[in-house]
Formats: structure tokens, sequence, C-alpha cells
């Protein structure tokens, strides 16, 4: 069959229905995918069909007024702004969207893209199933991901929640979709399309986030995708020599790491990371992601070490903890390699795993916005103190990190609409 996945966002985003596609493509299926622009040659790389769209993420992510915004938590302003950006890119999104969904036997969506997916869908008369990476359907065991509070004890309340973001996300997004339906003729949606009616796959752990009592069985919890070796080469995933041999010789370093969370004083957040390591007779290896740095391992001490994206699951299992920005990707990394966390999360599904991963003794919360020198120093010593906790937890996450999952519910939509036969050798 042919599968259009509208995938939009930061590598965060990207990367897991990347694996997706790739197990598809494995078993003789053809996927296309919608790509940010800036991620575009990355997933082709995967061998991928690949649509490109607007916006650059990584150019409005980086941008100061970003980078101002996040370093203030002030998640409501930057989420605005986004969603500014997207209005502003929509007509590539739709035509994106279109073109890849052309001729498809089945469209799958993400959380960015849902609306989108049920007009495609609706248009062209293509199945549509969906797909998230933290929890976003409601649910009474725990508030929604935007909500202050994680937990408001009353199941009533933690659903009336996920009802506000519900309205919510669709008040901002109904003038885009307006735009959607007008371009593909067909009658534009006086409510929000029911999206909470169609199967979908969680990519998460069970484990970690678990599976509320009402979620209807047409949502299937499938477990963390964990990218195949042949995939990481393909998309250049790897350990340099000279990674390599610093981690050999030494003692396992603490892992920094923002992904596309930009720091907003790099040479700041370098000094605190050199001081509390010295101080502690640690080591770092920081990981730059999207964040400039502007230095490179030559002028770091000799107990840091500077590198751009690595090879995860190569380089974590040699750390000894982790600070990250609690994205659904990294977190997944982090626990397989059963490393206590610090996680400094800024939007949605961040300070979610950050609840999560402290509420189950396998690290810390420290808000991005609230970092300074010595919090994270203590941060550090709490996480490193949740290390037993943190291996057993990051055991019971790998047993269930199963890379074919999502894939097997695809093929199990597939058969169910009578799209074709699913065989395995």
């Amino acid at each position: 069959m042919r599968v259009a996945i509208l995938a939009h966002g930061s590598r965060g985003d990207i990367q897991p229905m990347v694996v997706l596609g790739d197990e598809l493509r494995r078993r003789g299926h053809s996927v296309v995918m919608t790509v940010n622009e800036n991620l575009a040659a990355w997933v082709a790389r995967a061998g991928i069909d690949v649509v490109p769209m607007k916006p650059d993420m990584n150019a409005l992510l980086t941008s100061e007024s970003a980078r101002n915004l996040m370093a203030q938590g002030k998640v409501l302003a930057f989420l605005k702004a986004m969603t500014q950006e997207e209005r502003e890119a929509n007509r590539s999104i739709i035509d994106s969207c279109v073109t890849a969904a052309q001729g498809a036997d089945l469209v799958i969506s993400t959380i960015t893209t849902v609306y989108r997916g049920e007009c495609v869908a609706k248009a062209l008369g293509v199945p549509h199933r969906t797909s998230s990476l933290y929890p976003v359907l409601d649910a009474e065991n725990h508030a929604s991901f935007l909500s202050p509070v994680r937990d408001l004890r009353l199941r009533r309340l933690n659903l009336a929640t996920w009802r506000l973001l519900d309205a919510a996300f669709w008040q901002e997004n109904k003038p885009i979709i307006n735009e959607m339906c007008d371009v593909l003729g067909i009658e534009r949606y006086e409510r929000a399309p029911r999206v909470e009616l169609i199967p979908s796959v969680a990519m998460f752990s069970g484990e970690v986030a678990s599976r509320p009592a009402e979620w209807h069985q047409r949502h299937e919890i499938a477990g963390w995708q964990a990218m195949s070796a042949d995939l990481r080469t393909r998309l250049g995933e790897n350990v340099p020599d000279a990674l390599d041999s610093w981690l050999d010789a030494g003692s396992a370093p603490i892992f920094f790491g923002f992904g596309s969370t930009p720091v907003g004083d790099p040479a700041a957040m370098l000094r605190d990371i050199a001081k509390l390591t010295r101080e502690r007779g640690l080591r770092g290896l920081i990981c730059a992601g999207w964040s400039d740095f502007g230095a490179d391992g030559a002028e770091l001490p000799d107990h840091l070490y500077l590198a751009n994206n690595v090879d995860f699951d190569a380089v974590l299992p040699r750390c000894r903890a982790a600070v990250h920005h609690g994205g659904s990707g990294t977190t997944a990394s982090v626990l397989r390699a059963g490393l206590p966390s610090v996680i400094a999360g800024v939007l949605a599904d961040q300070a979610y795993w950050a609840w999560r991963v402290e509420k189950l003794g396998a690290g810390v919360r420290l808000p991005f916005h609230k970092i300074t020198g010595d919090r994270l120093g203590a941060a550090v010593d709490a996480a490193l103190a949740c290390t037993a906790q943190a291996k057993e937890l990051g055991l019971r996450v790998s047993a269930n990190t199963v890379r074919t999952a999502a894939a097997d519910v695809v093929e199990r939509w597939a058969s169910e609409l009578g799209i074709q036969p699913v065989v395995h050798n």
C-alpha cells in the first residue's frame, strides 16, 4: 500500500515518523512524508519520499525572539508565535499535504496535522488515522499537558483541562483549517472535527504514561520507537572517533543536551556546566543540538566534550546521568539507557515527561527558564541519587520498546479497512 504521513515540527516530532515510515518501507510498502524544509534532506537519506513544506522550524526556534520567550518561560506567547508562523506558511503546508495524500491508500497525521489529515481525507476519500508521541486524548487520570498542575486530584477537573485545551487548540487552528477547506473545495467545519473517534497509535511507553481507563480500544499504545542501526547509518548518526576516545579515557560523563530547544546564553551555560562538573569531579558531554555554543572541543577543559547530534543509543549507555529538555524521543533514549534525568522542559510534552519521570523516581524537574548554575548543580546531585530507580525503570521501558510495533498497528488498520491482505514472511 501507499502510506502518506503528514509530519510537521522539529526533529523530535519528525524522527519517530521516520522510524515508522522506514519499517513500513522494509515491509514493502510505499511511504511519502511531509517534512519541514529544514529537515527534508535529512529525512530523504532514509529513503523515504519527501514533500518539503514551510516553515523552517530551525530558523523559527533559533530566532532571537523564540530564544527570549523560552528563556523567560513564556510558553503561551511562544505558541502564539508558532501559530502565526504556521498561518503565514499555510498555503505551503496545504499544498504539501495534498501532494503527499494524492494516490495514498492511508493517511496518518500527527498531533500538529490532525485537522489537516481530516481535511485531505474528506476531500480525497482516503482513510485517515492518527499518531501521537505523548498523551493528547482526553483523560481523567492527569491534567492536560498545558496545565500548570499535572494532576488536579479530581477526575472531573483533570478532564476539564483537556476540554479547555481542545477548545483552545481548535480556536487557534480554525482560520488555517477554513482556508484549507476553501482550497480543497469542501465545506468548512462549524465545530472541531471529532478526531478522538479516529483510531490512533501512541508511540510512547505505557510504563511511563499509563493508559487511561476511559480510552477506547481503538487507541493503542505501541511503545517508543527506536531507530535500527541501519537507519542510523543512513541518517548519518554515529559516534565520532574523537568522542569515542574521549569517552574511553575517563569516567562516565553527565550528558547535557537540549535538542531543538535553543539555549539563550550558550556561553553562560558552558561556564555553569564547567563549574558544576569540576566541583564534583565529574565529566560532561554537551550535545549542541540546535544551540550555537560557538566553541569546539579544543577550547574546553579536558573534562568537557562538545559534540553536535550523536547516536543517542550508542552514547547514552556510556553516560552517568542526563540533563535534557524532555522531548519524547530524548526521554525515551535516556530511559532506555537507564539514566537518571534532570528534565528542563519548556513546551507541550516536555513538562509532562518531566513530571512523569520525577513521579516514578527516575529523575527531577528543573524548568528551563529557572536554570541557574546553583540550581543546575543541585538538580544533578538529586538526579544522581535516583540512579537505582532509573535503571529499574529503564529495564521495563526497554522491554516494551519494539521497533515494529507501530507498523504492526498500521498494517492491522489496512487489513481492517480492506486495503490489502497483510502477509508476513
